[in-house]
């Protein structure tokens, strides 16, 4: 009991002694395993609120959020927030949940936090820490709890809580964590609006601009091309780009370095990555495999007919266009030409077989219109540095499209962008499905 404040404790004794669980969670555990003293305490419990009311009575109880299951406990003083054990459901606002259901499950109560170091509870009889808190709390890392990406499409804030928590308590983002904020960056436009904040400022290479004829706003390359990152802002909404500012966009990244450097920042000379920042060894699939939790096993290594050639180490070590690495002895060069995650197989062929003219996508966001009403002259690229490539694009439905090109493109890959152009004009984009010859 020692660290705890004693009107906290005396809380889960009415409770406990009422015949109902209850246990202490979130911030005050962490701090408390960390050595400090906890000044906020929540708690958690199978009791509803009418019968935390009457179990913790003659203390004051504040109806401070009941429609969700919480009240507040006033013990000498002291403001308990206490919420019964609950799930939720869908979050279609990116906020908040659409329903809160009671549960009699600390599991289920557990499982719908944010971060590991704040899905621990504690009771007399000891810790519960189904998703090892209290390891990341050693190792100094902030870890979602589940996949990172659902987690902060959930409720966008918790990409603000997890850079908040790293900073204040000098923990580390975990890789899967990492790359979940910055897939999900673009949702803090919601919260800006809520906040009253007119914008999200962002560190990417682009610019934005209104289109001074319709209202729509624009997305633009960066002033210098070798550091535009407009190829993975393609999916922004209007209203996100409506709340978004990209203050680096006319600038160099010398021009940022003297910045950096008259304010006084320590990384103003810091060397620059070439790689993506969160997996700095470059072994990218030990990193799917950390960030998804599973194993992809070997397989069968297939020509375009079917024969097999012989076996691969796991699909996700593998990309269209792949040459190297292989470990394949044939009479010609062979290349990777499609991957099959359904039978888990690899397929190879020669160089010539990787181009196609044609490719079809889903998932379409248009950025200057909503829709193209026939068929439009642009460039397109299908790789981040790709230079673009002259086409023709064809909406053939509400989100997808038709993407013929006037020279054969190699290795046309399902499941990256293929990003539209007009000049320095984003035209918007798409996720490639499959590439055919016509």
């Amino acid at each position: 009991m020692e660290g705890w404040d004693l009107r906290a404790l005396a809380v889960l004794e009415r409770l406990n002694a009422a015949g109902h669980r209850a246990v202490l969670v979130g911030g005050c555990v962490r701090d408390r395993l960390m050595g400090r003293t906890p000044h906020d305490y929540d708690a958690a419990t199978s009791a509803r609120p009418e019968q935390i009311r009457e179990a913790c009575a003659p203390m004051r109880v504040v109806e401070t959020g009941v429609r969700h299951g919480t009240v507040t406990v006033l013990s000498g003083g002291l403001p308990v927030e206490v919420t019964t054990f609950r799930r939720e459901g869908r979050y279609t606002d990116h906020r908040r949940p659409d329903r809160v259901e009671v549960t009699g499950d600390l599991g289920e109560d557990l499982a719908r936090r944010d971060f590991t170091i704040n899905a621990m509870a504690w009771e007399p009889s000891g810790l519960t820490d189904p998703f090892g808190g209290r390891a990341d709390l050693a190792a100094g890392v902030i870890r979602c709890v589940g996949e990172p990406e659902r987690r902060f499409g959930e409720d966008a804030l918790r990409l603000l809580r997890a850079l908040r928590f790293a900073a204040q308590l000098d923990f580390r983002l975990e890789e899967g964590t990492a790359a979940g904020v910055r897939a999900c960056a673009p949702q803090l436009a919601c919260v800006s609006r809520e906040r009253g904040a007119e914008a999200v400022a962002t560190g990417h290479y682009v610019r934005r601009e209104r289109d001074g004829a319709t209202g729509r706003c624009l997305l633009k390359k960066a002033l210098h091309p070798e550091k535009d990152q407009s190829y993975v802002l393609y999916s922004l909404t209007q209203e996100q780009l409506s709340r978004s500012r990209f203050p680096l966009g006319g600038l160099s990244k010398e021009e940022i370095r003297a910045i950096a450097a008259r304010q006084g920042f320590g990384n103003a000379e810091k060397k620059e990555s070439q790689d993506i920042c969160f997996i700095p060894d470059g072994d990218y699939a030990a990193f799917l495999r950390r960030y998804m939790g599973r194993e992809y096993p070997p397989g069968p290594f297939l020509d375009q007919n079917g024969r097999r050639l012989g076996t691969h180490e796991g699909i996700v070590s593998y990309t269209v266009g792949q040459r190297r690495g292989l470990g394949i002895s044939s009479e010609g060069r062979l290349y990777v030409k499609e991957l099959r995650p359904e039978d888990n197989a690899v397929v190879l062929s020669d160089n010539a077989a990787l181009f196609t003219r044609v490719l079809t996508a889903d998932r379409l966001n248009l950025i200057p219109t909503d829709s193209l009403s026939a068929p439009i002259r642009a460039k397109a690229r299908i790789r981040y540095r790709q230079q673009e490539q002259p086409c023709t694009i064809e909406q053939t439905g509400p989100d997808t499209v038709r993407v013929e090109f006037d020279q054969p493109q190699r290795a046309v890959t399902p499941g990256q962008a293929v990003v539209f152009y007009d000049g320095d004009l984003v035209i918007g984009g798409a996720t490639i499905q499959k590439g055919r010859e016509s």
